[in-house]
């Protein structure tokens, strides 16, 4: 994802993508 595509979207929704990237992060590296 490119810096020019988070900046259309809404920081709410911004919050909510880079939660879930954290989760998926956490869980990959449980795995690895």
């Amino acid at each position: 994802m490119t810096d020019r595509h988070l900046d259309k979207t809404p920081t709410i929704l911004r919050k909510i993508v880079d939660r879930k990237w954290e989760e998926i992060d956490e869980r990959t590296r449980r795995v690895s």
